[in-house]
């Protein structure tokens, strides 16, 4: 079977900005992420959503939108994906959903939903003053016109003159020259449109099922993994490979998409290390203040402006330094407020040391005053936006720029035509109100960026192995440079479209991946079975597909189960460096499989190794149980049920631990689970595999696996006694 995915963005092809990606598979079109363009003006700002509409349906709509119906674009859109809640991603949400008629699904992660309606009403307002300003500026020119006109005017014949004056003027007809802004029940209305979606939670709209990961990016950003009618695609939105002062790595799951779409901001960067970048950046304050300067920050509110605070406040604490630091009022302070609500969505660090020392009180950090702005003082300013396209990071700019000791220090990426990114490239012949700046500060671009960069995209492509990839925010000369390393690295194709430019992508399905992705798998049911990659499957194409069938659907017979009783231990603990696969953030790390019916109180007997393949039940087990300090989860139900499970898991590692012990040459490595087309259904593994599985192991691995089981032994019994002496105490 084969299928075409269709990739069309509106924004963010081939630039960095307004990220709007479409995908169309199959009958339905999905909307990636809704944004603004910081540096662009006017119309231009918002992606084209008018591209969605055919030519001879344009008129049509138009008439509609007049008449304010609501859902206009609900034929054109089935589902909207927001990734999270940077304006780049998201600041044209309510534009679409109220001004062009869109009240389709929407869905977002729960800390996006709580801080969209702060960042939409902050863009709001910056929007709305950029208006007033173009507005005046129109009417201040066409004044000028008017009275040039008439000037003019009077020195003609008295006849002509008369003629000009009754004609009709152009100047005075509505050129329409500003898009309208939402406003503040726009912003409301759109709110209420909007669902949640939880971390590793799967829902199903319409058929299409969308599952979301942990992308680091900033709070609440996640990945989106879409799947219809067996076809999958990545979308990756912002992600940091890195963990940071205050957020996780990205994490996701092997997933092999058939399409995986990328960001690509830094694609020709290799950052140097963070420890240098942090020892050169609190050099450069220190230098600063030290000159009696003052030092001005860009941040968006959230993200950077959190993991450099939390920087900037461990070593005030450190040198006892006196110097105020200020941060402009308003949402930073709501976003502090919410990094404290969604603290689970935090680092590991922060999360340890949660109820002992709260990162985001900061004692040597206050809210700022405008009066503040003229003061001889030396201080450290973190101003937003982070690009310098207005609010009070610019009024702050022109005030301080003219001097010398001054230092202004721009922590991450400015898209071409805002401030921030004329200063970046050495432009300081700046005109703003109509006068020429007099630009003497000193001006540091030092990257805190929480984008990945070169090395962390193509550790993604690594950890994922998708078929395809597509590259989208960011530039093209870095973009070309990318895909070349990617084509030459993983051997497969690599699209970069324009925006409003189409990438068309066959999907092709063998017929041993239409059997697996076929097979639906009872929910609380889980197949056991080997790694399985694309070379394994050519290594069973001697099968019949009809054998396959019967084999996978033998395995699915739950009644045929032969193997009461018996139960399978299976030790997942994949590691990449890029931390996607990260033993401390990725969620479920251990799965076990067991037969509920053993009896505890029985003496420990040998169990013969289940049959690979075969249908077994599963229960995951947290890695924060096994590893800090035994505390009981509430994510878990610790029911009856539960611990006679792990009963059977410990019964289960005696015996292992026993025969390893005894005959450690001949043990056999545990087979791994490999979650296949997001199903869980993998296929009988194959004598040739296992032969060639062991002659890698030595009795060296052998050893170190004996001792894992014998740790595992130990904190599973201590779980099992708590819970006994849990339910005494009850009693």
């Amino acid at each position: 079977m084969s299928s075409n995915v269709i990739i069309y963005p509106l924004g963010a092809g081939q630039d960095v900005g307004r990220s709007c990606i479409i995908v169309k598979i199959f009958d339905k079109t999905i909307m990636l992420d809704t944004g603004l363009h910081m540096g662009k003006q006017d119309k231009q700002k918002y992606p084209d959503f008018e591209k969605l509409v055919p030519e001879n349906e344009k008129e049509t709509v138009k008439q509609q939108q007049k008449e304010k119906q609501k859902d206009i674009y609900n034929k054109y859109v089935d589902l909207v994906l927001i990734s999270h809640f940077h304006l780049d991603h998201c600041g044209a949400l309510p534009h679409f959903t109220e001004i062009h008629g869109y009240s389709g699904p929407i869905y977002m992660t729960t800390p996006t939903k709580a801080l969209l309606p702060y960042m939409l009403e902050d863009c709001r307002k910056v929007l709305s003053e950029q208006n007033k300003d173009k507005h005046k500026k129109y009417l201040d020119e066409k004044e000028r016109k008017k009275l040039e006109k008439h000037r003019m005017n009077q020195l003609k014949p008295e006849e002509e003159r008369k003629i000009n004056e009754n004609s009709e003027d152009e100047d005075e007809q509505d050129i329409n020259l500003f898009e309208k802004v939402f406003d503040q029940e726009d912003v409301k209305r759109c709110f209420k449109k909007t669902s949640t979606i939880q971390l590793h939670e799967t829902v199903e709209v319409d058929g299409i099922k969308i599952k979301a990961y942990y992308a680091g990016h900033v709070l609440g950003a996640c990945m989106f993994l879409i799947e219809y009618k067996q076809t999958t695609v990545l979308y990756t939105g912002d992600y940091n490979s890195n963990a940071d002062r205050h957020l996780g790595a990205a994490y996701i799951d092997k997933v092999f998409p058939d399409v995986m779409i990328t960001e690509t901001t830094y694609a020709t960067t290799i950052r140097d290390s963070k420890r240098e970048r942090e020892r050169n950046f609190l050099q450069q304050v220190q230098e600063t203040i030290d000159k009696g300067g003052k030092v001005l920050i860009p941040v968006f509110a959230l993200g950077r402006a959190q993991e450099l605070c939390i920087l900037l406040e461990t070593y005030w604490n450190r040198v006892k330094n006196r110097v105020p630091i200020y941060f402009s009022a308003g949402l930073i302070e709501k976003a502090n407020f919410y990094y404290k609500l969604f603290v689970n969505w935090t680092n590991e660090n922060i999360k340890a040391n949660y109820l002992t020392e709260n990162m985001f009180n900061f004692k040597n950090i206050t809210s700022f005053d405008k009066s503040l702005m003229r003061a001889n003082t030396p201080m450290v300013l973190f101003a937003t936006p982070g690009m310098l396209h207005g609010g009070t990071s610019v009024t702050v700019f022109k005030e301080w720029c003219h001097e010398p000791k001054n230092t202004l220090i721009i922590p991450g990426y400015c898209v071409p035509g805002t401030l921030g990114n004329k200063l970046l490239s050495g432009n300081k012949n700046i005109n703003m109100d109509g006068k020429k700046l007099d630009i003497q500060m000193t001006i540091k671009n030092m990257s805190f960026s929480a984008h990945a960069d070169a090395k962390g995209i193509l550790g993604l492509i690594r950890h994922c192995e998708p078929k395809n990839v597509v590259f989208v925010h960011g530039e093209k000369g870095k973009m070309e440079i990318l895909k070349k390393n990617v084509e030459q690295q993983f051997n497969i194709p690599v699209f970069m479209p324009a925006n409003f430019e189409t990438a068309k992508i066959k999907i092709e399905k063998g017929p041993l991946e239409e059997l697996y992705t076929n097979q639906e798998v009872p929910k609380d049911r889980f197949i056991s079975g080997t790694l399985t990659k694309k070379l394994k499957l050519d290594k069973m194409k001697k099968h019949s597909e009809t054998q396959q069938k019967l084999n996978i659907l033998d395995q699915l017979d739950i009644s045929n189960n032969q193997n009461k009783n018996k139960m399978e231990i299976e030790e997942e603990q994949n590691q990449d460096q890029n931390g996607y696969f990260n033993e401390k953030s990725h969620l479920y790390n251990y799965y076990y499989h067991f037969e509920p019916n053993e009896n505890f109180s029985q003496e420990p007997q040998q169990i013969e190794t289940v049959q690979l393949a075969k249908l077994n039940y599963m229960i995951p087990i947290k890695k924060d149980i096994l590893l800090q300090n035994l505390k009981i989860n509430d994510d878990i139900n610790w029911n009856e049920n539960v611990v006679n499970h792990l009963k059977q898991i410990y019964i289960r590692l005696i015996n292992k631990h026993q025969e390893t012990k005894n005959q450690a040459e001949q043990y056999e490595k545990l087979p791994k689970l490999h979650i296949f087309a997001n199903k869980y259904l993998l296929v009988e593994v194959q004598d040739n595999i296992i032969e060639e599985t062991s002659k890698i192991l030595d009795l060296k691995q052998k050893q170190e696996q004996n001792e894992i089981i014998k740790k595992q032994i130990k904190i599973i019994y201590v779980i099992i006694q708590k819970y006994i002496q849990k339910n005494q105490s009850e009693q």
